[in-house]
This record gives C-alpha cells, structure tokens and sequence, in this order.
C-alpha cells in the first residue's frame, strides 16, 4: 500500500505543472478571441462611417474598403501598442488593450470629425470601447465553454458559431438601421391621409422625361437623354478644378453640362414653368432625384417642371465645393433657362409651344433655395437674366443666406415661399425669413409672401433621397428622431404648401392663398405640428412695421400702457443674430393687468369690408426665464384687437392664446449639444412671429354700433394667461383689402 502511494504521488505531482500551463495558453487565446468582438465593434464604426462618406464606387465597396482599412489599422496598432505594454511590463493582456485603446481612439477621432465637443467624444467613445471590450470578453467566454465541451465529447463549438455570425450582423447594422427607419416612415404614410386639392379640370396626365449633354456619367442624361443639351462654360467662375473632378464627372468647367428631369403635362396649351434645385449633399449620390414628388405633383396640376442637376458641385470625399458655389449654382439656373427657351422655339422639340417663360417659378433646398432667390435677382451679380423669361414667384426650402460678393438678394415683384424645419439639425436658424423680410411687395400689386416654419419637421426629408437623418453617419445616430414628422409627412407638406402657392401666383387663386395662410385640418396625418406662418400681399397698409429704433413711446401716434416695458429691438435667431428686421418687444411683471400697445389713426383709413386688421406676434416669454437662470415655465400670453372709433365706441375681438414656443431637442443626449459644433444645438427656442388677420365684418357683427369708417385708435390688449410675468414681440400692424384675385371671398377669421 506505501509503494502504491509513492507510486501515484509523483504521477499527480508532474500533472500539475502541465495543467498550470494549458490554463496560461488557454489564457492568452482567451483575450485574443476577445480582440475580435474589438474588432467588430471597429467594423461597426468603418461601414457607418463608409456610408456617411461614399466615395462614389458604390456602398457595398464602400463599406469592405473601409472594414478592411480598419482591420489593417486595428491589427497594426494592437500590435504596436502590445509592444508598448509589454516593455513597460504593464500586467495587461497587452493585444486586447491595444486593441482598446485603438478602438478608443479612433471612435472620439470619428464624432470630433462629426461634430461633437471632446467631452462627448470621450465619454460616448469610452461607452463603445466598453461594449466591444465586454462583448468580446462574452463570446470568447462562450466559446471558451463550448470547447470544453466539445473536448469532453460534449458537442460542437457551437458559440462560436453563434460569435462569428453576431461579428457578420455587425458589419450589417448601419443597412439595418437605414432600411428600419425607411420602414417607419413608410408605415407613417401609409397611415396618413394627406388632402392637396384636385388639379384643375383637365389635368392629371403628364410625359417624363430627361435632357442632358448625351456623354454623362449618368445614363439618364447621356444615351437615355430624350433631348442633347448644349454645354455651358463656367470657366470664369470656376478658376479652380480639382483633377479628381475631371476624372470623376468627365468634364471641364469650359464644357458643364446642363442635365435636367422633365414632368410636362398633357394638353397643347401653354403652361408655367417650374424649376427645382437641390442643395450641398454629396456630390457622389444623385440629389436631384429626390424632388421627382414635386415634379409630379406639379405636372399633375398643368405645370411644366424639370429637376436640375447640379450634383457636380457638390461636397465629395475626393474635394470640396468650389468657391463662390453659389453665384454658379445661381448662374447655372440661368443657363438651364435659356437652353429651354431655345427648345421652345423650336417645332420638332416636346417644349415648343408648352412653356409659358413669362410666367417662369423656381423652387430650391438649403443653398439652391438660396440660388433660386439669386438668379430671380440676376441682375445684382450678372448684369441681367434671360431675355424672354420672367421669373414670377420663387419657393425656397429651409435655404441658407449667405453674402455673396457681398450682397444678398433682394426681391421685388416677385412672390415668395419659404418652409423651414424647427428640428432642422443643419440649418437652425430660420435664415429663408431674412429673404422673406427683404422681400418687397408693392403696393396694390398682385404679388405676396409667405414663412412658413413647421416645428417638427427637419432638413433632409425635404429631399426623398437624403435619408432621414441632417447629419451624415456615425454621428447622425446620435440625432434624436423622437416627435419628427416622417419624411412621407414632410413632404407632403412641402406638396401641400407649394401647390397652393403656385396656384396663387398663376392661377391668381385666393382660396390657394387660403390654403397657404389656414393650412387648418387640410393636412389630417400630421401630429399638430403648430405652424408660424407669416404673411403679406400687396393689399397690406402698414400702420407700424418698427423699422426705426428707438423707444416706442416716443414713436409717432402710438402709445403704451404705463409702466410697461417697451422697446423697438431685432427680431432674434436662434443663435442670437438677427433676422433683417426689427420688432416692438413689451414685457411686464407678474401681477399686471391687461397692458396695451395702441396706434391713433390721424385720418380715418378706409377699409373694404372684405379687408381687417393684421398683425404679428411672438411669445418670447422664454427670455424672462433665461434672464435670472432660474427654471420656470412660461405662460400662454391672451391677446385681443380693440378698434375705437370717433364717438367712442368700440369693438374687440380676441385671437386665441399665443403660446410660447417650445425648444427642440436636436441630440439624443441633451448634454451633448453643449459642446457639438461650437454649441449648434443648444437648445434654445425660436422667436418665429405669426401673423393674425382679423376680419372688419367680425368688428362690426360683434358691435353694430362701430363707426368702422371714423376708427381713431387700433389697439392690441395683452395679458399672461397666469397672471404671470411675460414678455410679447409685435411687427406688421396694418390694415388689409381684399385679395388681388380672380375671385373673392371673406379674409378667414
């Protein structure tokens, strides 16, 4: 029995150092098969950030070009970093912490490049580097357990089975993540029911089709193109021209093709022409197909419409947008003009004798709604349009107002539409309603304009192929999309609005006007989205528009309650600049009683009994809350319209609370907008006015008594609804006719 035992001691003593080494092999290969669920977060981030910078070759080669550049990289500085640790003998598992601190850095170097302050980038970074850590450290654990299972006869290792395909669902999340978001919007449209009116009796058909320079890259404007057009040379304005560019596009700014999409209605009589450009997206996707809806739309109602393309000017990965893009965006709209004037003149051509260029409309997005505005002003930059054209109305979607040449547009006789997005993530200020301000409407003349500003609605969705998010990926992810409309929703709107105005403008049509001033239930699938909407028609009479600084009670005919607050300021941005006009701002303390701002007439105006009184306001109580730091929650502010008249009768009429506004939440994570993009997204509410028309005939039903052709005083009475401190801005108090109009009905109540 002693023999026995020293025989068997040894045995399981000299097994013991062996086992001690399998368990330090299996050890190392547990950190490594770690390393790949690093790896598949870094793969993660490559094919988001691939598909939020094309290159042009296609997104499948995207995504594996740039998965592979990021193995390379993972790979090299894993290893470079291991044989840092390993010198400085640090007790890490020196491949994985490499492979961290690379995964790390290269996740805050892609949302710096997004936007995001360092602080953001390092905590959401370090949260990502954390998942990948603990999601590799899981799998390898897995497998680690199904090995030993398959050694003990156990099974298959079926964990890392289950590894490998979650690492393949990985490099698939970015697709996942767009076509689910595709899917909800359009499961929002087919929810909704959107109302536009019925096109005019005999419309509804309509041929599309394309022009372009025959040798494009693109096979719609080269052998598919119906019509060759001619070639238009920018030499002069693009003194500059990326190589890339040229080997890319295949063309020199000497020879810039004019490429365009037509919808053209059915008939022999001619129509108005509409022309609609895109804005800075991508230059490698093909922008000017996502207005193809309001093409359409337009063709449907007996409008001509072609969609241009000026993608070629666009931001790529290969170069930057040209200097001065936007006097050749412009430039280029004039040249699209007079190649389509040229077709109509000619017989065998599908424009001759269809287009009506004297009744010529353009709409544009983001910086070519800023060239639309432009090229209606030709003649500041270019000395003159296009002989035979005249550009009648022009419709701008969220549009920049950048100084060209030092010069902004200026627009007079033409109608003006501008549609801005409260949740637009990449313009947010309302810029279209300093183009709206510059406007001028003169008097008694057929033209008007209106600002539209829908809260939740964003920049991209405008356009059906920028996606849903304003900002490229990775960083788009972090954009809150809760409380959006979806882009079916959107863009109905933008249906909606634009065909009323042309319907305005060309049909001379007041119940478009309606439509435009009283969207109202018109629009049933939308989430009450709460428009602003400012507008002026050449019927207006401005009684004060305070547009002369200074303290208002020492303005002309006017007067305000006693001890209220009242000075004549810049309408604000939301980034604190202002909006080319200014405004009467009043404010007063909590406990007031119901102040006033009244206007002595000196001569009884003459008012049409199809006319009223106008005005526009904004609650801008928010400022008070700002002012003291403190939390507080602002009140609706009750307004009514006092007129008096002569004999000392008076009428009022109440307009409904004005409710202040609310501040978007642009980021998923509030504390992030702090430090994103120089503090962009900063959540502050937009002081956007509303105009208010309030009929005569409504004076005079509610006080028959009411002189209305001897009124001495108009008066706008205000009070917290709370009895609570507020604060009130007012312009464009006036009197209003009878639009100038084929037809004509009673202004809306």
């Amino acid at each position: 029995m002693s023999v026995e035992r020293n025989f068997i001691a040894p045995v399981r003593v000299a097994d013991r150092p062996k086992r001690r080494l399998r368990f330090a092999e299996r050890d190392s290969l547990f950190w490594r098969r770690a390393w790949g669920g690093l790896w598949a977060a870094g793969a993660f981030l490559a094919s988001a950030s691939a598909m939020g910078t094309p290159t042009g070759f296609g997104a499948s080669q995207d995504v594996m070009l740039m998965v592979l550049a990021a193995t390379a990289a993972m790979g090299l500085f894993s290893m470079l970093l291991a044989i840092v640790f390993t010198w400085l003998r640090l007790p890490l598992p020196r491949l994985f912490a490499g492979g961290a601190a690379t995964l790390l850095s290269g996740s805050i170097a892609a949302l710096k490049v997004s936007g995001a302050g360092w602080t953001g980038s390092v905590v959401i970074a370090a949260a990502y580097t954390a998942c990948g850590m603990a999601a590799g450290m899981l799998l390898s654990a897995l497998h680690a357990v199904s090995v030993r299972r398959c050694d003990d006869g156990a099974g298959t290792p079926a964990a890392f089975k289950a590894a490998a395909i979650s690492a393949a669902l990985l490099l698939l999340l970015p697709a996942a993540v767009r076509m689910s978001e595709d899917i909800g919007e359009a499961m929002a449209g087919e929810a909704a029911d959107y109302a536009l009116a019925q096109p005019p009796s005999g419309q509804g058909g309509y041929q599309a089709f394309t022009y372009g320079s025959g040798s494009d890259r693109r096979e719609e404007f080269a052998e598919d193109a119906m019509l060759v057009s001619r070639t238009a040379d920018a030499s002069s304005l693009l003194p500059s021209w990326s190589p890339l560019k040229s080997l890319y596009w295949g063309f020199e700014p000497a020879r810039l093709p004019l490429n365009g999409t037509a919808w053209l209605p059915d008939g022999e009589e001619p129509v108005p022409l509409v022309l609609l450009v895109h804005g800075n997206h991508l230059a490698e996707q093909d922008s000017d197909k996502g207005y193809a809806y309001l093409g359409e739309m337009l063709a449907s109602r007996g409008y001509a419409a072609v969609s241009v393309d000026e993608n070629f000017l666009n931001y790529s990965v290969w170069s930057d947008i040209p200097e001065d893009d936007m006097l050749l965006r412009s430039w280029l709209l004039l040249r699209h003009l007079e190649q389509l004037a040229e077709w109509a003149e000619q017989p065998d051509n599908p424009f001759y004798g269809r287009i009506d260029l004297s009744r010529t409309a353009l709409i544009g997005h983001s910086r070519g709604g800023q060239a639309a505005a432009m090229a209606a002003d030709a003649s500041r930059w270019f000395g003159t349009g296009v002989d035979g054209v005249s550009i009648r109305a022009v419709a701008a979607l969220a549009p920049t107002d950048t100084i060209t040449d030092g010069e902004r547009a200026q627009l007079s006789g033409v109608s003006y539409l501008v549609l801005q997005g409260g949740r637009d993530a990449d313009l947010t200020d309302f810029y279209g309603e300093r183009q709206y301000n510059r406007t001028a409407i003169e008097p008694d003349s057929d033209a008007f304009k209106a600002a539209v500003y829908i809260p939740e609605a964003n920049h991209s969705r405008f356009n059906s192929d920028w996606g849903t998010m304003d900002n490229s990926l990775p960083g788009g992810l972090l954009l809150s999309q809760k409380g959006l409309l979806s882009g079916e929703e959107q863009r109905a709107a933008a249906s909606y609005f634009i065909s009323a105005f042309m319907d305005a403008v060309f049909r001379s049509d007041a119940e478009a006007r309606d439509r435009i001033r009283n969207p109202g239930d018109s629009l049933p699938g939308f989430r009450s989205p709460g428009y602003s909407i400012q507008y002026e028609d050449g019927s207006y009479r401005m009684l004060q528009d305070f547009e002369k600084a200074g303290d208002l009670p020492s303005l002309p005919a006017a007067e305000a309650a006693p001890g209220l607050s009242a000075a004549v300021e810049p309408v604000p941005s939301r980034s604190g600049g202002g909006q080319d006009s200014l405004a009467g701002v009043f404010s007063w303390a909590a406990g007031s009683g119901e102040d006033y701002y009244r206007i002595r007439l000196e001569e009884p105006p003459v008012i049409q009994p199809a006319g009223g009184i106008t005005f526009s306001a904004a609650n801008r109580s928010m400022d008070l809350c700002d002012a003291d730091g403190s939390a507080c929650q602002p009140q609706e502010i009750t307004a009514t319209v006092r007129l008096t008249d002569a004999d000392g009768q008076f009428s009022q009429a109440a307009v409904g609370p004005i409710s202040p506004p609310e501040a978007p939440r642009y980021l998923r994570m509030s504390w992030l907008a702090e430090g994103w993009s120089k503090g962009k997204y900063k959540a502050a509410a937009a002081s956007v006015l509303h105009s208010y028309r309030m009929p005569l005939k409504l004076f005079a039903m509610l006080n028959p008594s009411l002189d209305t052709d001897g009124l001495v005083s108009v008066e706008i009475r205000f009070r917290s609804a709370g009895s609570g401190p507020g604060k009130l801005m007012l312009d464009n108090i006036g009197l209003y006719g009878p639009d100038f109009s084929k037809s004509s009905i009673s202004p809306p109540g």
